[in-house]
């Protein structure tokens, strides 16, 4: 009997001294696997458009510049009715029910899906004041373009992920990198990204800006006159 006493607390102590061990292993020492593990269940990265370099004439005229804008993102996990959402939102976004329908269900896989990137202020307005579950907004950079009928070729473009086309636009992305940025998000135990509304855009180029030699009124002048020349001689 004594013996079998014996045993029972033998087993009970090397249990607990298990136990104990395999705590201090979790707790206390670092472990690169673990780490990593939590690092993918309550962070994601997310990549967006940044503010790119301002480009501005002989005259410091504004020629191309990126301006304040939000995009629009939906987490399809906490979408009940998806279908109900696409004909609610669709409207307001001049879209049509089906197309956001399908990023829907395409990506319902994921917990994160673009709905429509750099929304005008009134679609912002209208849908942050619905606040509905599962849809929220991301602050990113717009490029606008006031002159763009004279410097059209010259200056070029950038598409919605922020990747220049084309002219110095293109030129800029090969000498400083282009705008798009990866930015960390937390997320809560259940996935959904935390406080994106309120994400700080890290502004790679911001404090640079590129002059031309180009004057715009000149070039506004020349366009003028050639247009005329055109329609007068009836040029090919």
């Amino acid at each position: 009997m004594l013996v079998r006493l014996k045993v029972l607390v033998l087993l009970i102590v090397t249990g607990f001294s298990a136990i104990l061990i395999r705590t201090f292993n979790l707790q206390v020492l670092p472990r690169p696997k673990l780490a990593s593990w939590v690092q993918q269940q309550f962070q994601t990265k997310l990549k967006i458009q940044s503010s790119r370099s301002e480009i501005v004439d002989l005259r410091g005229r504004h020629l191309a510049l990126s301006v304040e804008a939000f995009s629009l993102y939906a987490d399809p996990w906490l979408v009940q009715d998806k279908k109900q959402l696409a004909f609610k939102i669709a409207p307001i976004l001049n879209e049509k029910p089906s197309v956001i329908l399908r990023k829907l269900k395409e990506r319902s896989q994921y917990r994160f899906v673009w709905i429509k990137r750099f929304c005008t202020e009134q679609e912002y307005t209208v849908i942050n004041k619905l606040q509905l579950p599962g849809l929220g907004f991301i602050k990113e950079f717009k490029r606008e373009y006031p002159n763009r009928n004279l410097f059209d070729d010259l200056i070029g473009e950038v598409n919605s992920d922020g990747l220049a086309i084309s002219g110095i636009e293109l030129w800029l992305d090969r000498r400083a990198g282009n705008a798009q940025q990866w930015q960390t998000i937390a997320k809560d135990a259940k996935g959904r990204p935390l406080d994106l509304s309120d994400l700080l855009i890290q502004e790679i180029l911001s404090e640079k800006r590129l002059q031309l030699t180009i004057d715009l009124d000149i070039q506004h002048y020349f366009n003028q006159k050639l247009g005329d020349s055109i329609q007068r001689f009836n040029a090919q």
